[in-house]
């Protein structure tokens, strides 16, 4: 008998580490800034290639969304691989990135956006509707809407049909430069 309180005890004491460890408080740079800061549930943030970043204030995903690009290189975010060839993005380039539903993407080279725009639903396992705010899985069939070079994908028609009355509204970065030549 002793064993097994001995076995039970173990594992709340394990259990006990695991919410310990999941209540410890997430810490981030915030690339416009450069603040180190506490991540919130409020704290603002923008998923690039599906991965949050977070922001120290409210103020500063507009200043980003002007120019993600020097932010992240400036704050060296890591921000991951190429959603469609898996490879390594050697630079952060507006050229080389989508913009769907607010979240960026960038790619690793001059064929991917074409690919990316073609099938999202391929590259991009969730996203969040640009209106209701809920987390759905993207299809071939997701209503769809452009504003500029923006892809906004929609987990129904009455969410696109809100989309379409007021775009702006819901438009929150800003479309990539022209390339300089």
């Amino acid at each position: 008998m002793s064993k097994r309180w001995g076995i039970l005890a173990g594992g709340l004491a394990l259990l006990g580490v695991a919410f310990a460890h999941a209540e410890a408080p997430k810490k981030a740079i915030c690339p416009v800034r450069g603040a180190k800061f506490e991540v919130k549930a409020s704290s603002p943030f923008i998923n690039v290639n599906g991965k949050p970043v977070y922001f120290c204030c409210p103020g500063c995903p507009a200043a980003f969304a002007k120019n993600p690009e020097k932010y992240l290189a400036a704050a060296k975010v890591d921000v991951g691989k190429c959603p469609v060839e898996k490879g390594a993005i050697k630079k952060l380039d507006p050229n080389l990135r989508a913009i769907v539903n607010n979240e960026l993407f960038y790619f690793c080279c001059a064929g991917c956006p074409e690919a990316f725009a073609k099938a999202p639903q391929k590259y991009v396992q969730q996203l969040a509707d640009p209106v209701s705010g809920k987390k759905f899985k993207p299809t071939a069939q997701s209503p769809r809407s452009t504003v500029g070079k923006q892809l906004f994908l929609f987990q129904n028609a009455s969410c696109k049909a809100a989309f379409d009355e007021e775009p702006a509204k819901f438009t929150k970065l800003s479309e990539p430069k022209p390339a300089s030549r």
